[in-house]
């Protein structure tokens, strides 16, 4: 592809793989600068990627622990293994130590706030799990996130479930939540998916640049390299001009 032989002067090409739909811009994320070539639109070649989160709220009940058989703790399995295991390698970066066993997340919610594109921007977390230190001894511990940055919330449950901030709906039931929601990444610049829709419908390169990143120019690196060849150049005589 020529797409790989290119670069785009002077900007930072964000892309995800699915914008679900509908750009965000880089203001929404990081708190950058708003850049207008990361304007917030629908995008009709994007697939959309529905994605649907379902979260038991128990995921081990206490009660029926039996901390007196042999083993016990390594067999305790949670419901959602694939959810906790990034709560766990989370909680252990905020610098919970030991060996983890996710309770309950006995609350989480999604706030109906959202910014310019839809996307959700604050929830809340609440997880209860156990965590057991080197030499042995067990402690019970609560982190508790109220209406805090979503971006605080979905690392905790894993983007690979917690897919995208574009929320259509979000329930609580008695055992478990149900999030539903479109896109799979951050959605500011090119959707990946939507690049390569448009690229098999026959669209150029250029149209897909232009697309995702509207108002911006495209050189080779080699054209770059000479460019900059010629400013050092043209400074250089100019400082020769000067001292003359």
């Amino acid at each position: 592809m020529k797409l790989l032989h290119l670069i785009i002067s002077s900007i930072n090409a964000y892309y995800s793989a699915s914008n679900g739909g509908v750009t965000e811009n880089n203001k929404n994320v990081w708190g950058e600068t708003a850049r207008v070539y990361f304007p917030i639109k629908k995008d009709p070649y994007d697939p959309i990627q529905p994605w649907t989160l379902t979260l038991h709220k128990e995921q081990l009940f206490l009660k029926n622990i039996d901390a007196s058989t042999l083993n016990w703790w390594d067999k305790l399995v949670e419901k959602d293994p694939s959810i906790t295991e990034s709560m766990k390698n989370r909680l252990k970066k905020q610098g919970y130590e030991g060996d983890i066993k996710i309770l309950s997340i006995s609350n989480l919610d999604i706030s109906p706030d959202q910014n310019e594109s839809n996307r959700a921007k604050k929830g809340s977390i609440k997880i209860e799990f156990l965590r057991r230190l080197i030499e042995g001894t067990i402690l019970y511990e609560v982190v508790e996130l109220n209406e805090t940055a979503i971006d605080k919330i979905r690392p905790l449950i894993g983007g690979s479930s917690f897919k995208s901030y574009l929320i259509d709906s979000f329930e609580e039931h008695d055992r478990y939540y149900v999030i539903r929601g479109r896109g799979f990444g951050h959605g500011v610049g090119m959707s990946q998916w939507g690049a390569s829709i448009m690229g098999d419908k026959g669209y150029t390169y250029r149209d897909i640049i232009d697309h995702y990143y509207p108002g911006t120019t495209i050189k080779k690196i080699d054209d770059i390299q000479k460019d900059e060849e010629k400013k050092g150049e043209t400074s250089k005589s100019n400082e020769g001009n000067n001292g003359s």
